[in-house]
């Protein structure tokens, strides 16, 4: 310009799209080999990258009636391999391939189904990592051993902060994620991650309370405990009025779905930032709970003293406001049983 300011513009150039590939070999489930199920195919490439959208569901028959979609394949990377849960028992798996390449919208799905159910055989552990890059976040309120029930809304996010780049975003008041166990546990370990939008420690929009309701602000992280019956042990936090960037942190038992404290012990800490790993253990009669985060070196350590139970259930639990700059992000989400075959 006459004036001397200059303006770059930056032009991003693609290939126009072409057809999908075609299956040469359509896709086959292989019979399940250390506690994973696995799908093969071919794909007429041309050399370019396979890029295929890839859906798992169990069934009830050769049908596929009944069917539930359990994951799916995001960010143009084909999800091969399904772990097994104990959900999976005595119901067939069904895959959907959506053939694509990095110039190609996906294509039609192609189906593939097990020959047989699924036996408690197939699946070597109750252990449960949850990779959210695959996790489907529709609504299910059904309560079903080995799966998960879904409540509220939730939205599948992306992000290079998060575990394996992706999280489950809490997008309405009173969300929850309950993982279901009928099987009775003895010990058990719940580590998570967690990536508050209110970055600076207090985590929520505004101050909440340990009150019950959906309405009030708090979250909380269940351990050794039934999602059916609401009955089993918590961490339960909240923003406090009393400190612009921490929140309280309690041990509560739940009952009934009516939460009480487990003792009066509170932490103030300001842990709840970026990249919160997060670990609750119940061993024996002793709930602890230990805490940090990816950018200060603060940190959260409570302890107190329950009654075992033999649930082995766990989830989350989300009723702070929900608003993008509000919520928050899960990225990692996994259950363990020590000592449990």
């Amino acid at each position: 310009a006459r004036n001397g300011y200059y303006v770059t513009a930056y032009v991003y150039c693609e290939p126009k799209y072409i057809d999908p590939p075609t299956f040469t070999v359509k896709p086959k489930i292989n019979p399940s080999a250390n506690g994973l199920a696995s799908v093969s195919y071919t794909l007429d490439l041309a050399g370019r990258q396979d890029q295929s959208v890839i859906t798992w569901y169990i069934c009830d028959d050769l049908k596929g009636t009944n069917g539930r979609e359990v994951a799916t394949s995001r960010g143009n990377q084909p999800m091969m391999s399904l772990p097994l849960t104990s959900g999976y028992v005595g119901k067939y798996l069904l895959v959907g391939v959506e053939p694509k390449h990095q110039i190609s919208d996906p294509g039609p799905a192609v189906t593939a189904i097990t020959p047989t159910p699924i036996t408690a055989a197939d699946v070597l552990s109750p252990n449960i990592t949850v990779n959210f890059r695959n996790f489907d976040p529709t609504t299910y309120e059904t309560y079903v051993n080995g799966l998960w029930t879904v409540l509220g809304t939730w939205t599948s996010e992306q992000g290079d902060n998060f575990a394996n780049g992706y999280g489950v975003r809490a997008a309405s008041r009173g969300a929850a994620l309950l993982y279901q166990q009928d099987a009775p546990m003895g010990d058990m370990q719940v580590d998570l991650v967690m990536n508050p939008e209110k970055s600076e420690g207090m985590g929520f929009g505004s101050p909440g309370s340990s009150v019950d309701g959906d309405q009030n602000q708090k979250a909380d992280v269940y351990i050794k405990y039934d999602p059916r019956t609401k009955n089993g042990y918590a961490l339960r936090w909240w923003r406090t009025t009393e400190y612009t960037g921490k929140c309280v942190y309690q041990l509560f038992k739940i009952e009934n779905g009516v939460g009480s404290p487990l003792n009066d012990k509170q932490v103030v800490s300001g842990v709840f930032k970026a990249n919160t790993h997060m670990t609750l253990k119940i061993i024996g009669n002793t709930f602890s709970v230990a805490a940090s985060n990816g950018v200060t070196d603060e940190t959260l350590a409570l302890e107190g003293a329950v009654t075992p139970n033999r649930y082995g259930g766990a989830g989350v639990y989300w009723s702070g406001s929900i608003p993008r700059g509000n919520s928050n992000v899960y990225s990692q989400f996994a259950i363990s049983y020590p000592g449990a075959k």
